[in-house]
């Protein structure tokens, strides 16, 4: 996923807990989201699932989760100021990139 944003010239940072190497250097939740436009969660880490979404709110250009393992808690992430999309529900079709 990371090469495929990348080739369309979108900037990528990352956070996971578990990996020891990457594509791209490994940062701090909070840094990987500092000044970002959008989140995209591709694993169920059980860290993921205790994230302050508040926290990483306050630190986003513009709050926008894409849960794509529905592991998210949707309604905190919403009232910390997320547009929370859930890939493959079929229930966030009117989302325009």
């Amino acid at each position: 996923i990371i090469h495929l944003l990348q080739q369309r010239g979108i900037y990528v940072r990352a956070h996971d807990p578990h990996a020891r190497e990457y594509t791209v250097e490994l940062l701090s939740a909070e840094e990987a989201v500092r000044d970002a436009d959008c989140v995209v969660v591709t694993v169920e880490h059980a860290e993921f699932r205790k994230l302050n979404a508040t926290s990483l709110a306050s630190v986003m250009r513009m709050p926008c989760v894409i849960d794509t393992r529905r592991c998210l808690d949707r309604a905190a992430w919403e009232r910390a100021g997320f547009k929370y999309i859930l890939l493959g529900s079929g229930k966030d079709a009117s989302f325009k990139p």
